[in-house]
């Protein structure tokens, strides 16, 4: 496993590998005089255990084409329905630019509306999409949380060489962070639980991004204790568990799943027996987009986890975690 990265470090196509327990990595819009065109996304996902919900949003720039979509998951029916999709961008479409102002984000257009804005230690997260067919059999959906980042948590971040070292993958993942705020579903107004927790994921791409990938992300709680793993089979720079705000990075992992992915549970281990994790799908999302000149596909899977952490003098025995995989094959 390489060394953790701890300095601020610009990404170039010099940049090495490594994961860090921060966001370390900086793009930067000009090198050698020429212009970046930085590609990537940002997800903020929300779940409200005892409310048995969670909803998530994507903001995408894929350079000729965008994708923005919300997503409601029902842990209680076991259903998960989305709207959005990938669009062609118009040419004065913003793109991602510098660390200072690539958080700031916003998009509507007749079926949605969302806005992720970081102020460092807060983030506002504010999303509508009147026209959402939810599995209640309500229609409507909105939310303005508030998620809080405190400045001793530490976070999952690692950079990846894809495509035999054509392009470059910086992942920074949030989690778990409290929230608060309020939801509107259909007509009703409801207040989120105190023990609603939430996810901030950036994936920042330069050059020809990756064909294939998959990973897993999940949190919740074990009693008291806040939890979150991210996890994928490609690469153990992904890989990490943060319990009680310290980062704990883990090895290979082996998956275990049906062909199908969604027939049968998932079994998750790494290779050091640190971590156990049982994953019982319920529902999918599937996307299929072709803008020329880019193919994309991706397949999102929601259910439940369960399983063990074991790590140094922590261990916890987890019954309902919150989550997905998500698995992506394109190219552009």
């Amino acid at each position: 496993m390489l060394d953790e990265v701890t300095e601020r470090t610009e990404i170039n196509d010099r940049t090495e590998e490594g994961w860090s327990r921060k966001p370390v990595w900086v793009t930067v819009d000009k090198e050698k005089g020429k212009q970046n065109q930085i590609k990537g996304c940002e997800i903020y996902s929300v779940a409200d255990p005892e409310k048995k919900l969670m909803f998530s949003s994507v903001f995408a720039d894929f350079g000729i084409t965008g994708l923005h979509s919300i997503t409601f998951v029902d842990y209680s029916r076991k259903k998960a329905v989305s709207i959005g999709g990938l669009k062609r961008q118009k040419k004065e479409a913003s793109r991602f630019k510098t660390h200072a102002t690539e958080r700031n984000l916003t998009y509507y257009d007749s079926s949605i509306t969302l806005s992720m804005l970081d102020r460092e230690e807060i983030r506002r997260f504010l999303i509508t999409a009147p026209s959402l067919e939810l599995p209640q059999g309500e229609k409507g959906f909105k939310a303005d949380v508030t998620i809080h980042h405190e400045e001793d948590e530490e976070t999952m971040a690692a950079l990846l060489k894809t495509n035999d070292g054509k392009g470059i993958s910086c992942t920074t993942r949030f989690a778990p962070l409290s929230a608060d705020g309020i939801i509107f579903i259909g007509d009703r107004i409801e207040k989120l639980s105190d023990r609603t927790l939430a996810a901030v994921s950036a994936i920042r791409n330069r050059g020809t991004a990756r064909n294939e990938a998959m990973w897993i992300a999940a949190f919740g709680y074990a009693g008291t204790m806040k939890w979150s793993i991210t996890l994928s089979p490609d690469s153990s720079l992904l890989n990490g568990v943060i319990v009680d705000k310290k980062l704990y990075k883990i090895g290979n992992c082996h998956f275990t799943y049906p062909r199908d992915l969604v027939s049968s549970a998932w079994e998750i281990a790494d290779s050091d027996g640190m971590l156990s994790m049982h994953f019982e799908p319920f529902a999918a999302i599937k996307a299929r987009e072709k803008i020329y000149p880019m193919h994309s596909e991706s397949e999102e899977i929601f259910g439940t986890f369960s399983g063990r952490i074991k790590i140094r003098n922590i261990q916890l025995d987890i019954t309902e975690g919150y989550g997905s995989v998500k698995k992506a094959a394109g190219k552009n």
